[in-house]
């Protein structure tokens, strides 16, 4: 029997790793216990999803800059694996352009 990962069981005070498992109950839980274990799960799915912007809208939306600026930054290839160009169209990964900026130049930006 698998016991769940630490992250998970740090959350529920009286609940040791060995009492709680993949063949934990849901109504064996409390509710404090129920709503720390969604909480987590949904900020982990979340954190999964890459968040996708359109065009020099979307990378001025992300860097909070002017449309020279954005161009200039994707003129740059500084950001180039976050692009995706389909003729005059594109989408950016805006988790992976910021990600790719900040280790590019040393500047981090905050979603």
């Amino acid at each position: 029997m698998a016991a769940l990962p630490r992250r998970y069981c740090r959350l529920f005070n009286d609940k040791t790793t060995d009492e709680m498992n993949d063949r934990t109950y849901i109504a064996d839980l409390t509710t404090d216990e129920l709503q720390a274990l969604i909480r987590v799960t949904v900020a982990e799915a979340l954190q999964l999803q890459p968040r996708w912007v359109s065009g020099m809208e979307g990378l001025m939306e992300i860097f909070g800059c002017s449309e020279s600026t954005a161009k200039r930054i994707k003129k740059s290839g500084t950001i180039r694996r976050a692009i995706h160009q389909q003729g005059r169209t594109f989408v950016t990964n805006a988790t992976l352009a910021l990600e790719l900026y900040g280790s590019k130049t040393g500047k981090h930006i905050n979603p």
